[in-house]
């Protein structure tokens, strides 16, 4: 049994992810690394406004981006935000180079815990729904935390590549085995 479900950002969690935020952008102030995933940093002191972003994110993506859904992962029995998925519905060139259809963090108190293997393993469904047979998903290949969970969720290492930030390692797991 699932000790986490995913749920899109909302009012209703508006406090849990606030608090999460709030620690998410103190750890990110003083580390270098781990400032995934990018979907959810913007501004959340006007609530509504960063509720409309990841609407606007799914139905109308910016030019250059494609659309993607973000969830929240909430811990049901403490009623606690652990962490977020970003599904990128499609890849176009840029995230077939380096990005790939998922992104995903656990906020900083909550990692080593075994919640981004169960996170993957549910965003990995919520791709099945979408359509999405094939899923790419790529880590910084210093991060020995994301390569494990990948590699748990069905992840094929295919290549190393290099984007903006540094060297990545690119994975494919395929949802119809």
């Amino acid at each position: 049994m699932n000790r986490l479900v995913l749920t899109k950002p909302s009012f209703e969690y508006k406090n849990a992810i606030t608090e999460m935020l709030d620690e998410w952008v103190e750890y990110n102030n003083t580390h270098d690394t781990n400032h995934s995933p990018s979907a959810i940093f913007h501004d959340y002191s006007d609530f509504d406004a960063y509720l409309d972003v990841f609407v606007q994110n799914e139905t109308n993506p910016k030019e250059g981006y494609v659309p993607s859904t973000t969830y929240f992962a909430l811990d049901k029995e403490r009623n606690v935000i652990v962490g977020a998925v970003s599904i990128r519905h499609y890849l176009n060139e840029v995230l077939r180079n380096s990005g790939g259809h998922i992104g995903d963090g656990v906020r900083p108190s909550e990692r080593r815990k075994g919640y981004a293997t169960e996170m993957l393993g549910l965003a990995l469904e919520k791709c099945k729904e979408m359509g999405i047979d094939k899923v790419m998903i790529s880590c910084d290949d210093y991060n020995d935390a994301s390569r494990k969970t990948i590699i748990n969720n069905g992840g094929v290492f295919e290549r190393t590549a290099i984007d903006k930030d540094g060297t990545i390692e690119i994975y494919w797991i395929d949802l119809t085995l």
